[in-house]
């Protein structure tokens, strides 16, 4: 059971990483590097909707850090 944990807790922190990621690289692409490189119109759509998913990652992967923890502490109720 502790091992199926841990598979849940490192697949948490990928989640959380790439949300973290993928929300940054969709700010500087749909705002900031916009200008000075003259991004062209397919990679800004794509940065605006990482802007959106980005969140929703982070917040399954806290999820599913949430639960983790809760299986670890509380090994009865699972």
């Amino acid at each position: 059971m502790t091992e199926q944990i841990g598979k849940y807790r490192l697949l948490s922190e990928v989640l959380l990483s790439g949300g973290v990621i993928a929300t940054v690289a969709g700010i500087l692409g749909a705002y900031i590097l916009v200008t000075p490189f003259g991004l062209g119109m397919a990679v800004q759509i794509l940065s605006h909707m990482m802007t959106i998913i980005g969140p929703g990652v982070i917040k399954v992967g806290y999820v599913i850090r949430l639960a983790a923890e809760h299986a670890q502490n509380h090994p009865d109720m699972c």
